[in-house]
Protein backbone atom coordinates (compact mmCIF):
# COMPACT_ATOMS: atom_id res chain seq x y z
CA UNK A 1 0.00 0.00 0.00
CA UNK A 2 1.62 3.70 -0.74
CA UNK A 3 2.04 6.06 1.00
CA UNK A 4 -1.10 8.19 -0.35
CA UNK A 5 -3.02 5.69 0.82
CA UNK A 6 -2.13 5.38 4.09
CA UNK A 7 -2.35 8.97 4.80
CA UNK A 8 -5.65 8.86 3.75
CA UNK A 9 -6.74 6.20 6.13
CA UNK A 10 -5.44 8.33 8.91
CA UNK A 11 -8.41 9.54 11.24
CA UNK A 12 -9.55 12.78 10.39
CA UNK A 13 -9.25 14.34 14.18
CA UNK A 14 -5.13 12.96 14.09
CA UNK A 15 -4.52 15.03 11.29
CA UNK A 16 -6.14 17.85 12.72
CA UNK A 17 -4.66 17.91 16.11
CA UNK A 18 -0.86 17.27 14.42
CA UNK A 19 -1.52 20.42 12.39
CA UNK A 20 -2.72 22.25 15.44
CA UNK A 21 0.43 21.03 17.69
CA UNK A 22 2.50 21.95 14.91
CA UNK A 23 0.76 25.78 14.83
CA UNK A 24 -0.02 25.93 18.22
CA UNK A 25 3.21 27.53 19.43
CA UNK A 26 2.85 30.05 16.53
CA UNK A 27 -0.58 31.29 17.45
CA UNK A 28 0.18 31.49 21.08
CA UNK A 29 3.43 33.72 20.49
CA UNK A 30 1.16 35.89 18.45
CA UNK A 31 -1.79 36.09 21.07
CA UNK A 32 0.97 37.02 23.52
CA UNK A 33 2.23 39.84 21.27
CA UNK A 34 -1.37 41.25 20.28
CA UNK A 35 -2.02 41.32 24.26
CA UNK A 36 1.40 43.48 25.19
CA UNK A 37 0.66 45.70 21.53
CA UNK A 38 -3.06 46.12 22.78
CA UNK A 39 -1.86 47.27 26.55
CA UNK A 40 0.60 49.70 25.59
CA UNK A 41 -1.62 50.97 22.59
CA UNK A 42 -4.40 51.47 25.71
CA UNK A 43 -2.81 52.56 28.38
CA UNK A 44 0.21 53.99 26.72
CA UNK A 45 0.31 54.84 22.90
CA UNK A 46 -3.30 55.88 22.79
CA UNK A 47 -3.44 59.05 25.63
CA UNK A 48 0.08 59.78 24.64
CA UNK A 49 -1.32 60.30 21.03
CA UNK A 50 -4.25 62.67 22.22
CA UNK A 51 -1.91 64.37 24.14
CA UNK A 52 0.12 64.99 21.07
CA UNK A 53 -2.76 66.31 19.06
CA UNK A 54 -4.24 68.45 22.11
CA UNK A 55 -0.80 70.02 22.13
CA UNK A 56 -0.47 70.80 18.04
CA UNK A 57 -4.32 72.25 18.51
CA UNK A 58 -3.21 74.63 21.00
CA UNK A 59 0.05 75.67 19.20
CA UNK A 60 -1.35 75.69 15.98
CA UNK A 61 -5.40 76.71 16.69
CA UNK A 62 -6.61 74.52 14.05
CA UNK A 63 -9.05 72.07 14.97
CA UNK A 64 -8.23 67.94 14.97
CA UNK A 65 -11.36 66.92 16.25
CA UNK A 66 -11.50 64.31 13.73
CA UNK A 67 -7.79 63.09 14.26
CA UNK A 68 -8.09 62.94 17.43
CA UNK A 69 -11.35 60.57 17.43
CA UNK A 70 -9.93 58.18 14.18
CA UNK A 71 -7.79 55.58 16.56
CA UNK A 72 -5.59 54.41 13.70
CA UNK A 73 -3.99 58.26 13.76
CA UNK A 74 -3.84 58.05 17.58
CA UNK A 75 -2.06 54.81 17.80
CA UNK A 76 0.44 55.88 14.38
CA UNK A 77 1.61 58.88 16.37
CA UNK A 78 1.04 57.81 19.87
CA UNK A 79 2.74 54.13 19.91
CA UNK A 80 5.97 55.08 18.09
CA UNK A 81 6.57 57.82 21.27
CA UNK A 82 6.39 55.18 23.65
CA UNK A 83 8.28 52.83 21.90
CA UNK A 84 10.74 55.78 22.41
CA UNK A 85 9.71 56.39 25.95
CA UNK A 86 10.32 53.34 26.77
CA UNK A 87 13.86 53.24 25.31
CA UNK A 88 14.72 56.53 27.41
CA UNK A 89 13.71 55.51 30.38
CA UNK A 90 15.52 52.18 30.29
CA UNK A 91 19.13 54.58 29.61
CA UNK A 92 17.97 56.65 32.12
CA UNK A 93 17.28 54.10 34.49
CA UNK A 94 20.92 52.61 33.39
CA UNK A 95 22.41 55.81 34.78
CA UNK A 96 23.25 56.19 38.56
CA UNK A 97 21.02 59.76 38.93
CA UNK A 98 18.04 57.43 36.96
CA UNK A 99 17.97 54.93 39.53
CA UNK A 100 18.58 57.49 42.69
CA UNK A 101 15.83 59.47 41.10
CA UNK A 102 13.20 56.51 40.55
CA UNK A 103 13.80 54.64 44.19
CA UNK A 104 13.37 58.48 45.48
CA UNK A 105 9.90 58.37 43.81
CA UNK A 106 9.28 54.79 45.06
CA UNK A 107 10.13 55.64 48.60
CA UNK A 108 8.16 58.58 48.66
CA UNK A 109 5.34 57.93 46.29
CA UNK A 110 4.53 54.22 45.19
CA UNK A 111 5.49 52.86 48.80
CA UNK A 112 3.50 54.84 50.83
CA UNK A 113 0.50 56.81 48.16
CA UNK A 114 -2.42 54.90 50.06
CA UNK A 115 -3.98 51.40 47.86
CA UNK A 116 -0.70 52.04 45.86
CA UNK A 117 1.72 51.00 48.25
CA UNK A 118 -0.43 47.74 49.25
CA UNK A 119 -0.43 46.50 45.43
CA UNK A 120 2.88 48.17 44.48
CA UNK A 121 5.73 45.96 46.10
CA UNK A 122 3.91 42.97 44.92
CA UNK A 123 3.90 43.45 41.36
CA UNK A 124 7.99 44.89 41.58
CA UNK A 125 8.80 41.67 42.74
CA UNK A 126 6.45 39.48 40.71
CA UNK A 127 8.15 41.73 38.02
CA UNK A 128 12.03 41.29 39.04
CA UNK A 129 11.80 37.71 39.73
CA UNK A 130 10.52 37.15 36.37
CA UNK A 131 12.77 39.67 34.09
CA UNK A 132 15.79 40.33 36.41
CA UNK A 133 18.17 37.47 36.06
CA UNK A 134 20.16 38.24 39.18
CA UNK A 135 16.51 38.40 41.70
CA UNK A 136 16.10 35.42 40.18
CA UNK A 137 18.81 34.10 43.23
CA UNK A 138 15.19 34.73 45.94
CA UNK A 139 14.96 31.10 44.38
CA UNK A 140 17.73 29.92 46.40
CA UNK A 141 17.74 26.28 45.52
CA UNK A 142 16.10 23.79 43.21
CA UNK A 143 14.58 20.65 45.85
CA UNK A 144 11.84 18.23 45.42
CA UNK A 145 9.97 16.83 48.29
CA UNK A 146 7.48 14.41 49.30
CA UNK A 147 4.27 16.64 48.58
CA UNK A 148 1.18 16.04 48.63
CA UNK A 149 2.34 12.94 50.71
CA UNK A 150 4.83 10.80 51.17
CA UNK A 151 5.83 8.92 48.33
CA UNK A 152 4.63 11.79 45.43
CA UNK A 153 7.36 14.66 45.02
CA UNK A 154 7.26 18.03 44.23
CA UNK A 155 9.64 20.36 42.22
CA UNK A 156 10.26 23.78 44.70
CA UNK A 157 12.09 26.27 45.13
CA UNK A 158 13.74 27.53 48.73
CA UNK A 159 12.89 30.68 49.20
CA UNK A 160 14.21 31.76 52.60
CA UNK A 161 15.38 30.18 55.72
CA UNK A 162 12.08 29.76 57.00
CA UNK A 163 10.35 31.06 60.49
CA UNK A 164 12.15 30.93 63.51
CA UNK A 165 8.80 31.26 65.69
CA UNK A 166 7.67 27.88 63.96
CA UNK A 167 11.42 26.58 64.32
CA UNK A 168 11.31 27.07 67.76
CA UNK A 169 7.57 25.60 68.18
CA UNK A 170 8.30 22.01 66.58
CA UNK A 171 11.65 21.96 67.48
CA UNK A 172 12.65 21.12 63.84
CA UNK A 173 14.66 23.78 61.49
CA UNK A 174 12.20 24.19 58.71
CA UNK A 175 12.84 25.91 55.72
CA UNK A 176 10.37 28.22 53.38
CA UNK A 177 9.83 26.55 49.74
CA UNK A 178 7.26 28.06 47.10
CA UNK A 179 5.91 25.22 44.86
CA UNK A 180 4.63 26.37 41.63
CA UNK A 181 1.44 25.76 39.89
CA UNK A 182 2.11 24.14 36.33
CA UNK A 183 1.43 24.62 33.65
CA UNK A 184 1.11 28.53 34.83
CA UNK A 185 3.96 29.23 37.47
CA UNK A 186 2.53 32.29 38.38
CA UNK A 187 0.20 30.85 41.54
CA UNK A 188 1.54 28.10 43.68
CA UNK A 189 1.76 27.33 47.15
CA UNK A 190 4.51 28.33 50.31
CA UNK A 191 5.14 25.62 52.39
CA UNK A 192 7.37 25.60 55.76
CA UNK A 193 9.50 21.99 55.18
CA UNK A 194 11.74 20.20 57.63
CA UNK A 195 15.23 20.82 56.04
CA UNK A 196 15.71 17.44 56.61
CA UNK A 197 12.58 16.35 54.01
CA UNK A 198 13.96 18.72 50.98
CA UNK A 199 16.16 17.12 48.45
CA UNK A 200 18.53 19.07 46.78
CA UNK A 201 18.38 18.89 42.83
CA UNK A 202 20.83 19.81 40.68
CA UNK A 203 18.83 21.82 38.12
CA UNK A 204 18.87 25.67 37.44
CA UNK A 205 15.97 27.78 38.20
CA UNK A 206 15.44 28.26 34.22
CA UNK A 207 15.23 24.50 33.90
CA UNK A 208 13.06 23.41 36.83
CA UNK A 209 10.58 26.65 35.37
CA UNK A 210 10.69 24.50 31.85
CA UNK A 211 9.61 21.56 33.09
CA UNK A 212 7.01 22.58 35.06
CA UNK A 213 5.28 24.92 33.10
CA UNK A 214 5.57 22.34 30.38
CA UNK A 215 4.47 19.82 32.43
CA UNK A 216 7.35 17.86 32.85
CA UNK A 217 8.06 17.07 28.98
CA UNK A 218 10.75 19.71 28.69
CA UNK A 219 13.15 18.27 31.10
CA UNK A 220 16.69 18.84 30.48
CA UNK A 221 19.08 16.06 28.58
CA UNK A 222 21.19 15.15 31.12
CA UNK A 223 18.56 14.02 33.26
CA UNK A 224 16.97 12.27 30.46
CA UNK A 225 20.41 10.30 30.29
CA UNK A 226 19.97 9.03 34.02
CA UNK A 227 16.06 8.53 33.43
CA UNK A 228 17.47 6.05 30.13
CA UNK A 229 19.92 4.12 32.68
Amino acid sequence: MNKKADFSKRPHRTIFFTGLVALLPTLITIFILVLAFRFLNNNLAHPLGLGVLTLLELVSGASLADWKTHSGIVALIGFPLTIIMIFVLGYVMATFIGRKFFKAVEKWFLKKFPIVNTIYPYAEQFTEILFTEGKKTAFKMVVAVPYPRRGLYTLGFVTSAGLPALNSSIGKECVSVFFPSSPTPFTGYTIFVPRDDIIPLKLSVDEALRIIVSGGILIPPEQLGNLKK
